[in-house]
């Protein structure tokens, strides 16, 4: 009996400490790191020798109103009959030990970090690549603010241009 009470006082201590733990991070906030770029232009594949990279900028934002820290950014690409996708991404500023190596960062309320998306698409004909039309590409990334991890994806399209598709 007196094991039985002393567990349930345990537990009803726990829950306590959750709410209250849950009842801060709405009261204080917490951090919202966003992937602000939504789509990327591909450039006119001229002079296309069956490999193309390209090559854009990415831009995350903290909208929260606490620290937060951007870690284990990914970008993978989705089967695309006839292409061979090969994407990487890279914090802006930073030397990684390989490609495709997010070094985690704290972005404070308000700030932004820039990464360098670079993807290589292989194909047979600039045919291949303009019949795609877009692109899916999936960026995965982690959070980490007062709650504890937060994984976030997004998925980002490739645009080939309506000249590109016109050949």
């Amino acid at each position: 009996m007196i094991l039985t009470l002393a567990g349930g006082a345990i537990a009803l201590l726990i829950l306590a400490a959750a709410v209250y733990a849950a009842y801060f991070i709405w009261r204080q906030g917490d951090s919202d790191i966003v992937l602000l770029t939504d789509s990327i232009e591909a450039p006119e594949l001229s002079g296309f020798d069956g490999s193309t990279a390209i090559s854009r900028s990415l831009v995350f934002k903290n909208r929260g109103t606490q620290d937060g820290v951007l870690l284990d950014v990914r970008a993978t690409a989705q089967r695309n009959p006839g292409l061979l996708i090969e994407p990487s991404i890279v914090r802006m500023g930073t030397n990684p030990p390989e490609s495709n190596y997010w070094i985690a960062n704290i972005l404070e309320p308000g700030a932004t970090c820039e990464g360098i998306l670079t993807v290589q698409i292989s194909a047979a004909s600039p045919g291949a690549i303009a019949r795609s039309g877009v692109i899916p590409l999936n960026i995965s990334y982690e959070e980490v603010g007062r709650s504890l991890l937060v994984k976030k994806e997004k998925k980002l399209n490739i645009v080939v241009p309506a000249v590109a598709r016109a050949e």
